[in-house]
């Protein structure tokens, strides 16, 4: 990606941000930027750049300040506590269904799909790129074997 359509994409999502009064996690996969981008895929790609996962992007001092400048280092930190909130839901629902009862297509009243979270943390594990404090929290609470 060049530097001119960076620029453009960032600020393409600070206006989107700043005149929907929303956060990074808020914007919609549907939503393009000037340049064409999904707004989505960019913040996507540049939170894995940002947290060192993504082998297309490197930021420079000045382009991790510029995130910053918009919520990305705050973003990252809702997103652990929307993962451990994910995590506690699982754990209460294990409390009282077996695994196999998982419904394919229900969503709770947060929009939370739990068997697509929980396909999601597989694939992480298989894959090797699971946080090794979210694996720790699947072996501390005995189900590595779910993964």
């Amino acid at each position: 990606m060049n530097e001119t359509r960076w620029q453009q994409n960032f600020e393409d999502v600070r206006k989107y941000l700043q005149e929907h009064n929303c956060g990074l996690l808020e914007i919609p996969h549907d939503v393009r930027g000037k340049s064409g981008s999904l707004l989505y895929s960019w913040v996507r790609e540049m939170r894995s750049a940002y947290i060192g996962k993504s082998s297309k992007f490197i930021l420079t001092d000045e382009k991790r300040k510029l995130l910053d400048s918009i919520g990305f280092g705050t973003a990252l930190l809702q997103i652990e506590d929307v993962w451990r909130q994910h995590f506690n839901e699982l754990l209460e629902f294990l409390k009282t269904h077996e695994l196999n009862e998982l419904p394919k297509f229900k969503y709770t009243a947060d929009n939370f799909y739990m068997k697509g979270w929980l396909d999601n943390q597989r694939s992480d594990y298989r894959q090797g790129t699971m946080k090794q404090q979210r694996l720790q929290m699947f072996i501390d609470n005995e189900l590595l074997t779910i993964l």
